[in-house]
């Protein structure tokens, strides 16, 4: 009995109904897995040949936010947690469980904890534009 490559979610009786069955399962069967690695922890490999250009997932981001490069610290600290006061409850618990103190073990403000996990976290647009998406 063989099971697909990919998703191990379906049963064949041999290779030759593998390869004819694969047209239509390759819609519903991942083009990724994630494993976790000795190295480097969990990691997303890919089960099949991913075009170039061709996306894989989409999200929405958790939070999205304008970075001043003029501006100080403190009000890039107080510009972010005024996006963040504005998320639904749902999406401040779901940004707030990405937080990891790291080096910074003992600073306990929500505030702070939202500066930690936008910088750890966040992924750079254009326009000075960033976002936090979840894990």
């Amino acid at each position: 009995m063989l099971l697909s490559v990919s998703c191990s979610g379906v049963h064949y009786c041999s290779s030759q109904c593998q390869k004819t069955h694969w047209p239509s399962h390759k819609t519903s069967c991942p083009p990724v897995t994630v494993k976790e690695t000795v190295a480097k922890g969990r990691a997303v490999f890919a089960t099949r040949n991913i075009a170039a250009g061709q996306v894989i997932w989409a999200e929405e981001p958790l939070i999205t936010y304008k970075k001043d490069p003029k501006g100080t610290p403190q009000t890039f600290l107080d510009n972010l947690y005024s996006v963040f006061q504005k998320l639904s409850d749902d999406k401040k618990q779901s940004l707030l469980s990405l937080y990891d103190p790291g080096e910074e073990a003992g600073r306990s403000e929500e505030k702070w904890k939202v500066c930690r996990i936008a910088n750890v976290n966040e992924v750079g647009g254009g326009g000075l534009e960033n976002s936090v998406y979840s894990r």
